[in-house]
């Protein structure tokens, strides 16, 4: 009962609060798990495995456009304020990409636009 009544108690925590820097290093390391300890087995894999280069040069090309698209890379590299779309907490890849997709800008350039 009393470990029962732990467990109660611990869910009933609030979330711990996360500096900018924790958020932003917790980041990083997602950041290096998807570009490194996913991608690199995969690809060496299709290369050594079965002779193919071209999703190794895919994988390259889009490795380095992920990476500048990328919101640590854009606020500490490039300077962008923290704001917008780059405010904290970061949205994961596929929403930053449907967010993009469905701005006016993005819509009017590709003659989606209301007529």
């Amino acid at each position: 009962a009393a470990a029962a009544a732990a467990a109660a108690g611990a869910a009933a925590l609030p979330p711990r609060v996360k500096t900018v820097r924790e958020y932003d290093m917790e980041a990083a390391d997602a950041l290096r798990w998807e570009q490194v300890v996913l991608a690199v087995p995969i690809m060496a894999l299709m290369h050594f495995r079965f002779g193919m280069v071209q999703p190794l040069l895919i994988s390259a090309v889009m490795g380095v456009y992920n990476l500048a698209e990328h919101p640590l890379v854009q606020v500490y590299i490039f300077g962008r304020r923290a704001e917008g779309a780059l405010a904290r907490p970061f949205l994961p890849p596929m929403e930053r990409y449907r967010r993009d997709a469905a701005s006016p800008t993005v819509a009017a350039a590709a003659g989606a636009g209301p007529k």
